[in-house]
């Protein structure tokens, strides 16, 4: 889905917001109805068909849908351990594993002088990130962040996974965890804006 919104903190042009990641909600909590009243596989089925239903109508860039392929693979792994083994935790671990597994990614991306956030933000809001280059310092510095960010992320749904229900994890770790989640993206949004607009202000001169 992407809307085009005219500001006037940022004539000239119309913002382009993507939220195509807005989507991913839908697969957990199909999950937990379906699993109000189903077995195990049965639930697992519903929640990874979602998820292959957001996958393909949500659309891809070359770089996000490098991402949604990886987080889609790990969910289908542990798909296939939750109904082999009939184990709704086991479909369920596959939060928490991505939120880890993509730590090193981060990492990497910020090695290689390529930072995951810049790709992602000039790809959701190319209007105001397209206009800072992809090795720029604040998506280098965000990308940190966000590596140091999902190990906070994996480890608490990690515990939650280990001590509460099915039910109760799926409703908790929403609770807990996307105040914080909410707030870094917003604190990241405007980092990003300010200096996008910094670097357009330059630019005129």
């Amino acid at each position: 889905m992407t809307i085009r919104v005219p500001l006037k903190w940022w004539p000239g042009e119309p913002i382009v917001i993507r939220f195509r990641l807005a989507l991913s909600i839908l697969p957990a909590w199909l999950f937990l109805f379906v699993s109000r009243f189903s077995p195990a596989w049965a639930s697992i089925g519903a929640g990874f068909g979602a998820t292959v239903v957001v996958y393909f109508i949500s659309g891809h860039s070359r770089l996000v849908g490098a991402i949604a392929t990886f987080g889609f693979t790990i969910a289908a792994i542990h798909a296939v351990f939750g109904i082999v083994f009939d184990d709704e935790k086991s479909y369920l671990a596959a939060g928490w594993v991505t939120d880890l597994l993509f730590v090193p990614v981060y990492a990497i991306s910020v090695a290689i002088n390529r930072p995951l956030v810049g790709g992602i933000a000039r790809e959701m809001v190319p209007t105001i990130a397209g206009r800072l280059p992809l090795e720029a310092t604040i998506y280098r510095l965000l990308s940190v962040f966000w590596a140091l960010f999902y190990v906070f992320h994996g480890a608490v749904q990690a515990l939650l996974w280990r001590e509460l229900s099915v039910a109760e994890f799926v409703i908790w770790s929403r609770i807990v965890l996307w105040p914080p989640t909410t707030l870094a993206l917003l604190a990241s949004a405007w980092l990003i804006w300010r200096a996008a607009r910094l670097a357009r202000n330059e630019s005129r001169y």
